[in-house]
């Protein structure tokens, strides 16, 4: 946000600020999908670097402007998760150590 070059007076203008930090925000969840441990995402320290580095936040700022854009213009991936069509699973004990258990799915 500092190329931004905000002073007291940008204030005034609180939308505009508050849209520059929605689409900053978009850029920086983007750039999580990238990311992983070390140990399985081999790349992983090296994009750290590139996304917190001054070049990385130079090229999101001019990126933005005063429209907001389709997810895919911010990188990353924005594929929701498979849906879930219903698994349930319950383990009950009572004080005598007694248990029983379900498990309900439903298999579409």
């Amino acid at each position: 946000m500092d190329g931004f070059e905000y002073n007291m007076k940008s204030f005034d203008d609180i939308a505009t600020l508050y849209h520059h930090f929605i689409e900053s925000s978009k850029f920086s969840y983007a750039a999580r999908s990238w990311l992983g441990d070390p140990k399985f995402v081999s790349n992983a320290t090296q994009i750290a670097r590139n996304i917190t580095s001054k070049e990385w936040a130079e090229w999101v700022r001019s990126k933005i402007t005063d429209k907001t854009h389709p997810d895919a213009y911010y990188g990353g991936s924005f594929e929701a998760p498979p849906q879930d069509h219903g698994t349930t699973h319950v383990s009950i004990v009572d004080a005598l150590g007694n248990a029983v258990s379900v498990t309900s799915t439903i298999n579409l």
